[in-house]
């Protein structure tokens, strides 16, 4: 099982981008140990990861969804994790696990 690394050390250290796929990652894997599927947020978060984009101008413009794999549900976890610097599902998910 890999080990995984509390959002609450690292989360003013790193760069937003690699923030909120880090935190896609999680949620694919808290997911996927409570028998759920997981994939489209590791498919969105190798994505988000990969992208030369600026995803904070993107979000802030509406357009965060034209990045592949990432649609609405994912893209309101996206906006709040730049927003606001948490998201509660993935809390809620961590609560749980």
């Amino acid at each position: 099982m890999p080990l995984r690394i509390p959002h609450k050390l690292f989360h003013e250290k790193i760069p937003i981008k690699d923030e909120c796929s880090h935190v896609l990652q999680q949620i694919a894997y808290l997911l996927d140990i409570k028998g759920k599927r997981g994939n489209a947020y590791r498919k969105a978060a190798n994505q988000i990861y990969k992208t030369t984009r600026d995803i904070a101008k993107l979000t802030k413009e509406g357009k965060i969804t034209e990045i592949p794999g990432v649609g609405e549900k994912i893209g309101k976890i996206i906006q709040e994790i730049i927003q606001d610097g948490k998201n509660e599902y993935y809390l809620n998910l961590m609560k749980l696990a």
